[in-house]
């Protein structure tokens, strides 16, 4: 069987090779023996033609299709690549654009408060260790910052410094449980005593008024009043009054208070004040003495 079988291929192909010489031979004499030969072959290699073309051109396609589909997804990383470039450079540019912003609020805080010696100090970090909301800013006593200074940022009271090093010092936010400052409503002259409140969501602080029948509303802004061992100056903005109600013995009012400075909101840059005393303080263009008697 497989003789017989390899014998039918070997004429096949002995008669395909007689076939294309004879179809090839002359192909412009028109010889009539050798014309009814080629003619011959023709139409028996052009079937077998036809089925290796059939068999062969999907391959042939395939294999075309293939690279076009590289060169499809080499172009499609090509342009994501430019895409991600062109994003980040966005974002760089944002980020500048919001520094510099920040940068010149903080030199119109500096301004403020321009006949008080300052600092601008860079947040490096949040402090590890017992105090909950406590941060670390790269300025120390080399730059003249020591403890208990006062620390501002362009929306309002930070803190106050805790620990200063050469060349660093730790900042107490005034939201933390051991945090406090003396503090009046704006539109009230009586003061109290502002503490954080650093377990409640919200960060809040508590104002206790001396006055129960002062009359105060929610939205009324709450400042330093400089009462409390020449800490704070007075009318470092503190934050917005959000509830009001009295106490267990009815004697004083309790303000909650949202402050202006949101610890997972503060800034890069924050504003230390090397001294605390009989302050002038510019606002809106005009310039009023301000003097602490005792404390912020």
């Amino acid at each position: 069987m497989y003789r017989r079988s390899g014998r039918g291929r070997f004429t096949l192909i002995v008669f395909l090779i007689l076939s294309i010489a004879l179809i090839t031979f002359d192909y412009r004499q028109n010889w009539g023996v050798l014309e009814r030969a080629k003619d011959a072959g023709v139409s028996i290699v052009a079937p077998v033609q036809r089925g290796l073309t059939a068999v062969f051109r999907p391959v042939g396609d395939f294999f075309a299709t293939v690279g076009e589909l590289g060169d499809q997804r080499r172009q499609n990383q090509q342009l994501r690549d430019e895409v991600e470039s062109l994003v980040a450079e966005r974002e760089e540019k944002e980020q500048l654009a919001d520094e510099n912003e920040r940068l010149r609020d903080i030199l119109e805080l500096a301004k403020s408060w321009h006949s008080v010696d300052s600092v601008t100090a860079e947040v490096i970090g949040r402090v590890p260790s017992n105090y909950k909301w406590a941060i670390f800013i790269n300025k120390g006593t080399d730059d003249g910052i020591e403890k208990d200074m006062p620390v501002l940022a362009p929306e309002g009271l930070v803190g106050k410094v805790v620990r200063a090093e050469a060349h660093r010092a730790t900042v107490l936010l005034l939201v933390d449980p051991q945090g406090a400052a003396a503090a009046r409503v704006k539109t009230v002259r009586d003061t109290g005593l502002i503490t954080g409140n650093g377990g409640s969501k919200n960060l809040s602080l508590e104002l206790v008024a001396a006055d129960k029948e002062a009359k105060i509303e929610v939205g009324d802004e709450v400042i330093t009043s400089g009462y409390d061992e020449g800490l704070f100056p007075a009318g470092i903005p503190i934050g917005e009054v959000v509830r009001v109600s009295g106490d267990s013995a009815g004697l004083e009012q309790v303000i909650e208070v949202r402050p202006f400075v949101q610890p997972q909101a503060l800034g890069e840059y924050v504003q230390v004040l090397l001294h605390v005393g009989p302050l002038r303080v510019a606002k809106d263009g005009a310039q009023a003495d301000r003097t602490v008697a005792g404390g912020g």
